[in-house]
């Protein structure tokens, strides 16, 4: 194709590993710049190393197969995004359990991901899995718990049942007003969608 090959020896692991977190880091810029393709690529190449480096099981594995995810996301390539994060999941939940935050992350990407395809219905239950998690490893206040809120009222919004969305847009702006104030963009943002949902 072109491109230039890297050879590393390899029992020079230190060497593989600076490498892989280059592409990683390269692919972050290109994903916030939404060369979303060139993105793409950086991540793969990272996830190569990071299995030889860690084995296909590692948590560090599962992390880039979540960046991908966000990139096919982006690229409207659900089944290939949620084929990643299936890969994401399984590695993250045998490697750190059920309740550990990064199972929530997964589980609101995934939940995303469907909402795109105005799945809403199946996004929801991956929202409140979400929101359970970090119910309980985080601080009642904590902005991740708003956060969820707002995304489970997005969903409670798509699927026409507009008393639950105002409740969690309201629990969502309750917690963004205690942590950044009344006058807070996102504080407003969550109120001005409750008074919405009441009209």
């Amino acid at each position: 194709d072109g491109e230039a090959q890297i050879f590393v020896d390899g029992n020079d692991m230190d060497i593989l590993k600076d490498l892989s977190d280059t592409h990683n880091n390269m692919a972050e810029v290109l994903d916030c710049m939404e060369q979303y393709s060139d993105a793409l690529r950086m991540y793969q190449r990272s996830l190569k190393m990071t299995i030889s480096i860690n084995g296909s099981t590692h948590e560090n594995v599962a992390k880039v197969y979540n960046n991908i995810a966000a990139v096919y996301k982006s690229l409207q390539q659900y089944p290939e995004a949620l084929a990643a994060l299936d890969m994401a999941m399984s590695i993250t939940v045998t490697r750190l359990g059920k309740m550990h935050v990064d199972v929530a992350c997964i589980c609101t990407t995934m939940a995303a991901v469907l909402q795109d395809q105005g799945r809403a219905e199946e996004a929801l239950p991956l929202f409140k899995r979400s929101l359970s998690i970090e119910s309980q490893c985080y601080d009642p206040q904590h902005a991740h718990l708003a956060i969820s809120h707002y995304n489970i009222a997005g969903c409670f919004e798509d699927l026409g049942q507009m008393t639950e969305a105002r409740e969690h847009f309201t629990a969502s702006a309750a917690i963004y007003s205690q942590n950044n104030g009344e006058d807070d963009e996102e504080t407003q943002d969550a109120r001005v969608r409750a008074q919405q949902c009441s009209e």
